[in-house]
């Protein structure tokens, strides 16, 4: 019976994985045609610990690897993943599981929501989970 952990990459260590989890975050930006971040963004993000990178192994297993990011107001902060990408396409993570970790994640964070999103197909699954569709609509600026 394999266990399945998470982890979360301390800052000081993204140099010495970075050749591991750059092309799964470039596939994941690509893959979602977000043209918000660049790599090299989310790279000096990750150092500075305004993105949080973490990964979840299943035994000794690399299976899914996640980022997030944590915005704070005045009366909510906000756990936000912004990638989510398995890193061997045959064995997907249990989308339960990922949730409990999103949960205890955002508790460590102090959060108390979690902000969700992505390609159309997501909401179904989302909704699914609890996620409630919230109005959000964005103008882009030229």
């Amino acid at each position: 019976l394999m266990t399945k952990e998470y982890f979360q990459l301390p800052t000081e260590d993204i140099d010495n994985y970075w050749t591991v989890f750059a092309p799964k975050i470039h596939e994941a930006l690509t893959k979602a045609d977000n043209d918000d971040y660049s790599l090299e963004g989310v790279y000096w993000r990750l150092k500075s610990n305004v993105l949080q990178l973490f990964f979840i192994l299943n035994g000794d297993q690399l299976e899914t690897m996640f980022v997030t990011s944590v915005t704070r107001f005045d009366k909510s902060a906000y756990l936000t993943p912004v990638f989510i990408t398995s890193m061997n396409h045959k064995n997907k993570t249990n989308l339960k599981f990922l949730q409990s970790c999103l949960i205890e994640i955002a508790k460590q964070y102090g959060c108390n929501k979690i902000y969700g999103g992505g390609r159309k197909g997501w909401s179904r699954v989302l909704k699914k989970l609890g996620y409630k569709k919230e109005t959000f609509m964005t103008l882009t600026l030229e």
